[in-house]
């Protein structure tokens, strides 16, 4: 009998501290896009009996004091960063999930682009529907370009006064697929003559992995007032030594420009 009892609290012990070193999955994030007018309607999800999934849209980790997750979350902001974990009694809580959502610019009439590639010419009017593609590029959201420069001429459907861009684009350099490695404003007066504004520089060949949106966000040195404005970003023309592409040239996906 005592040898049953033994064995028995050794089996227990070892389902615990199997249990304490058992990490959970991190919750699913469901949302319909990345990109609001008003409020985003997100849905995180866990099916695990006895754990809980914890949150926070300040930008800072979350922990078991963080708040817990209701059936949905409604998201409000220019830009808001939602961080997740799942967590439960004698489990390791779960990696941090992170996914930002930005809320919708000036109403746009129409944007003028270089040529894509055939293979990848998105929709019509994909890069200002509010709709954000998924992490794979085959998704009709995003539009492809293997061009060393690529324009868009933007037009609003009335004057405004412009003091941000914001470009939601691709990075997949398991696909060849890398951020710009820079960024061009132009004003466009109502002759149509174009002046340069701003530009920044990304580092586009830091090696990365997965397949993520990423938001590239131009502020203005001053703002600007027109019906136009042109953004020029500039591709990575030969991909790093540490790629199996090196040397060859990059892809450029892009599905959403948002002006402020």
């Amino acid at each position: 009998m005592r040898f049953l009892c033994f064995i028995l609290l050794m089996l227990t012990s070892f389902t615990v501290l199997a249990q304490d070193s058992f990490q959970l999955a991190p919750p699913i994030v469901r949302y319909a896009s990345l990109f609001y007018n008003r409020s985003a309607k997100v849905q995180l999800e866990f099916n695990q009996p006895h754990t809980q999934i914890y949150y926070t849209i300040d930008g800072t980790e979350p922990s078991i004091q963080s708040t817990k997750a209701r059936k949905y979350i409604y998201l409000k902001g220019d830009r808001v960063q939602l961080k997740a974990l799942s967590a439960g009694k004698g489990f390791i809580p779960s990696k941090v999930v992170t996914v930002e959502f930005a809320k919708t610019g000036y109403t746009i009439k129409a944007i003028e682009t270089s040529p894509t590639n055939s293979k990848y010419p998105g929709t019509g009017s994909s890069l200002f529907d509010a709709k954000s593609g998924t992490g794979s590029h085959q998704d009709s959201a995003w539009k492809g370009f293997d061009s060393d420069s690529i324009s868009f001429t933007i037009e609003f459907v009335q004057p405004r006064q412009v003091h941000t861009v914001s470009l939601h684009v691709l990075e997949n350099q398991a696909a060849w697929i890398f951020l710009p490695k820079a960024v061009s404003i132009y004003s466009i007066d109502k002759n149509g003559v174009e002046t340069w504004e701003t530009s920044i520089d990304i580092n586009a060949t830091e090696q990365h992995n997965g397949a993520t949106g990423q938001f590239v966000d131009i502020k203005l040195p001053r703002n600007l007032y027109g019906s136009k404005i042109k953004v020029v970003a500039a591709a990575v023309t030969k991909i790093p030594e540490w790629h199996d592409g090196k040397g060859l040239h990059a892809w450029f996906f892009i599905d959403e420009i948002n002006v402020y």
